[in-house]
């Protein structure tokens, strides 16, 4: 487990060079749980950074001019697969899209 806890933040370090933007609204939302503690006193723009900067890092392509501008990605999001996500990632991007729903933001 500490192997892969180490693996994992070694891949952070690699792909935050990918991404084009190394100014993560959580960085290391790839390798711990967020809590709502996390996600208050968030801009809407941070939230939404915050969320999609979990595709980022994987290299998705953004459909959204300004996500697109946001981030140098590298694969389209009809390729992307969420496969590419961790379990860590997919609890914590459930958790923000459920924030956004209750204070009403990105939608």
């Amino acid at each position: 487990v500490q192997e892969q806890h180490k693996e994992a933040e070694v891949n952070d370090a690699e792909t935050a060079s990918d991404t084009g933007n190394s100014d993560y609204v959580i960085p290391d939302s790839s390798t711990r749980y967020l809590t709502n503690t996390d996600l208050t006193g968030l801009s809407e723009w941070q939230m939404r950074i915050a969320r999609n900067e979990i595709y980022a890092r994987h290299g998705r392509i953004f459909k959204s001019d300004d996500l697109a501008d946001y981030y140098t990605p590298s694969v389209s999001a009809d390729q992307f697969d969420n496969s590419y996500l961790n379990a860590i990632e997919i609890e914590n991007l459930k958790l923000i899209t459920a924030y956004e729903k209750a204070h009403n933001l990105n939608q």
